[in-house]
């Protein structure tokens, strides 16, 4: 055995110290998230910093999915003094941003609107957030800019809705709810600071799974967010002339519960083109409190201005017309850049369609009857519907039936009916309309 003297020793600790030093490094390796703070920090503290704040607080409240806070927290905390400085610049670049999701909801939805909501998800629910703000579309986005709920979805809704939401409306409100979120951030930050950064550096991971959690919530509240108010109606005046046709079951309603439907949906459409709420009914016929599904159609000189419905109803048959009448005459996508106009009611023909219950089929081509079963299809997150009528009206076979519905509704491929994985339910329709003028 060597003996070790007084010179061994030290270089042996040298050695030693060598050797552990790599181990401590790849120990306290920071994470990406961690690394990803480190450099925000530290281009915060440069003359960059301001604009790349400005760009990203622009462009989130219309597209971009990173929200301003990622940045405005770190360039605080790096400058604690300019803290309120950088909050107004993230509320001014915010508000102009959230103008230019209101141009894109009024005039450019189909080109850029609805590829932003489907990258987000939440196409299937625009529906319901559009139908939120017939009275208090401001409060919706003061709430959207105060929390995290993306901002972008309700900008750009309230551009398609800009008949009811002027853009004064959504100013005043983006800038009092984005004003009262980043000045809230910017007066914690400069007054506490610095025991704010060395909390940040302890406890960076737990923050990071908080604030990821904060972020999924605003999703999931757009995504359940839905419901058309709570509508209040009165009676119909005289009875609707009308033509009935029932497919693929015996008459559900009787002759006055149909025109009690079409007077509420007409003068509902009336008062959705002029700006204002459907007016007051008194709805007491026993068929119409029922919970029921519906779709409403609207056709001018036979052309299609509209057509919006639902299955499941949480609300009696008449309040399920009303709202959908509304929405089909306000709401439908595909005419967002021809919208039906006041001058067109004197031509316009309503037909409604009262759905029964779904029901889950296996093997469409042996359980479904062509011209009598409508058809709803849903895979994953994406769904389609066709009405028994459409059947008649293309005069499409069994299979066009099912692939048309797949491609054109559900954004699916053609044959996806035929995939396991595919839900299909069947339904009928008691379809009736107003006699051409």
């Amino acid at each position: 055995m060597t003996a070790l003297n007084d010179e061994t020793l030290p270089v042996a600790a040298e050695k030693a110290a060598a050797l552990e030093e790599p181990r401590q490094q790849i120990r306290s390796r920071p994470g990406p998230l961690r690394r990803l703070y480190d450099w925000t920090i530290h281009w915060a503290q440069t003359r960059y910093a301001p604009w790349v704040l400005a760009g990203v607080s622009f462009a989130e409240a219309s597209f971009f999915p990173i929200p301003p806070d990622v940045l405005l927290i770190p360039m605080g905390l790096a400058r604690p003094r300019r803290a309120l400085r950088y909050a107004l610049l993230c509320t001014l670049a915010s508000v102009l941003g959230g103008c230019l999701g209101y141009g894109i909801g009024a005039l450019a939805f189909e080109a850029i609107g609805k590829p932003v909501l489907s990258f987000y998800n939440v196409l299937d629910k625009f529906d319901s957030v559009t139908m939120s703000f017939t009275d208090h579309g401001g409060i919706y986005v003061f709430v959207a800019a105060l929390t995290p709920i993306p901002f972008k979805v309700f900008t750009i809704s309230a551009g398609v809705c800009h008949a009811r939401i002027p853009l004064g409306v959504l100013v005043l409100a983006a800038t009092l709810g984005r004003g009262l979120r980043f000045f809230t951030l910017g007066v914690l930050i400069k007054y506490f600071g610095n025991p704010a950064k060395r909390f940040i550096d302890r406890y960076f991971n737990l923050l990071t799974i908080l604030f990821l959690l904060l972020l999924a919530l605003g999703f999931l509240c757009v995504r359940i967010l839905g419901g058309c108010g709570d509508a209040r109606v009165s009676a119909p005046a005289a009875p609707v002339p009308q033509e009935t046709r029932n497919v693929g079951g015996k008459t559900m309603l009787s002759e006055e519960a149909r025109n009690i439907l079409l007077t509420i949906a007409r003068q509902s459409v009336e008062a959705a083109l002029k700006g204002k709420s459907p007016p007051p009914f008194n709805v007491e016929n026993p068929q119409l409190q029922h919970e029921q599904g519906a779709f409403v159609t609207l056709r001018t000189n036979g052309r299609l201005r509209g057509c919006i419905g639902q299955f499941i109803a949480e609300e009696p048959l008449w309040q399920v017309v009303q709202a959908m009448a509304v929405s089909a005459a306000t709401r439908d996508p595909r005419f967002f850049g021809n919208r039906l106009s006041p001058k067109e009611m004197d031509r316009l023909r309503i037909e409604i369609s009262v759905l029964s219950p779904l029901k889950r089929i296996n093997d469409p081509m042996t359980e479904m009857e062509l011209g009598k079963d409508g058809i709803y299809i849903r895979r994953g997150m994406s769904s389609g519907c066709f009405l028994p009528q459409v059947a008649d009206e293309t005069g499409w076979s069994k299979e066009e039936f099912l692939s048309q519905c797949c491609a054109m509704k559900a954004g699916l491929a053609p044959d996806a009916w035929k995939e396991p994985d595919t839900e299909i339910f069947i339904f009928t329709a008691e379809v009736f309309e107003e006699k051409e003028k």
